[in-house]
């Protein structure tokens, strides 16, 4: 404990872990995790359904450009 990781590299960036505190392995019971699992599996879901949604919109997508527009917007 107390122990310093070496540089860890993610998709956030890159990062020391201290550890704190070491606990052993353990089995989790169904009905500990029932909720946490529920939870996981409607957010993941949820995440399916949210970019399929999105991938449909982008093929339907019409984008238009007004150049004359460019300039007031800084455009240009």
């Amino acid at each position: 404990m107390g122990k310093v990781s070496d540089v860890v590299e993610t998709d956030f960036g890159y990062h020391l872990i201290l550890v704190e505190e070491k606990k052993a392995a353990s089995k989790l019971r169904y009905e500990d995790a029932r909720e946490d699992l529920a939870d996981f599996l409607m957010n993941n879901q949820g995440r399916k359904i949210v970019e399929a949604f999105l991938k449909d919109l982008r093929k339907s997508a019409s984008i238009k450009i007004n150049v004359e527009n460019l300039d007031s917007i800084g455009g240009k």
